[in-house]
């Protein structure tokens, strides 16, 4: 916050900033700020979890329109990259799910997506119906993660976090709210990457109550 503090000061004062400082030293503080915010925010959610004090409410739901849905909001963000997006979707995958937590997984694990991978790359959303259970599989051509590394991202005494492609900031807890979530509705979550790759994160979760709506 320091630093955030810094940067608005000059915006304040600093009457001699041409018009694309400005703009820069605005830019650098929006980000800034988004990063913070969303930090705050997965602590507090996290916070949350680890007291219990979250309601699982799964109900029948389609995780196909959850996944498009969420795509929808992520739009600006990748189209600004200019990523190819594909998704191979079925149609009424319908089971029983907390709508809430599932969709905070398929956000951070498509927000990291967008975020690790370079501009033109591509990312594919995929649904895999099995027997008893869906595997939701998000693939991308980003830069990936050496092997050290990935033995960090699902422990909170091993905080990881790196800046995306153009700068983003991370909080180094989504990924553990992602594993916290997945594994209340009994699934797992993992992931497989290659540095300069690409990286696939994969979540399983049961649909032994499966229906229609």
């Amino acid at each position: 916050f320091q630093g955030l503090i810094g940067m608005a000061n000059i915006l304040a004062e600093d009457d001699e900033l041409t018009n694309e400082e400005r703009k820069e030293f605005s830019q650098k503080l929006y980000e800034g700020l988004k990063t913070q915010f969303n930090f705050i925010d997965d602590l507090l959610t996290w916070n949350r979890v680890q007291r219990g004090v979250i309601e699982f409410n799964p109900t029948l739901n389609d995780l196909s329109r959850l996944i498009t849905e969420t795509i929808s909001l992520l739009h600006n963000s990748i189209e600004n990259k200019e990523l190819n997006l594909v998704c191979d979707l079925p149609e009424n995958v319908l089971f029983d799910f907390d709508w809430n937590m599932i969709a905070t997984v398929v956000r951070n694990l498509i927000s990291n997506a967008i975020k690790f991978t370079r501009k033109g790359g591509n990312i594919k959303v995929i649904i895999k119906e099995l027997l008893d259970s869906v595997s939701v599989i998000i693939q991308d051509t980003g830069v990936g993660i050496n092997q050290l590394d990935l033995k960090k991202l699902w422990g909170v005494d091993t905080y990881y976090s790196t800046k995306g492609t153009d700068g983003e900031g991370g909080t180094g807890l989504g990924l553990i709210l992602c594993k916290d979530f997945v594994e209340k509705h009994g699934g797992k979550i993992s992931v497989e990457s290659n540095v300069e790759k690409g990286s696939t994160f994969t979540f399983n979760l049961p649909n032994n109550l499966k229906g229609s709506l």
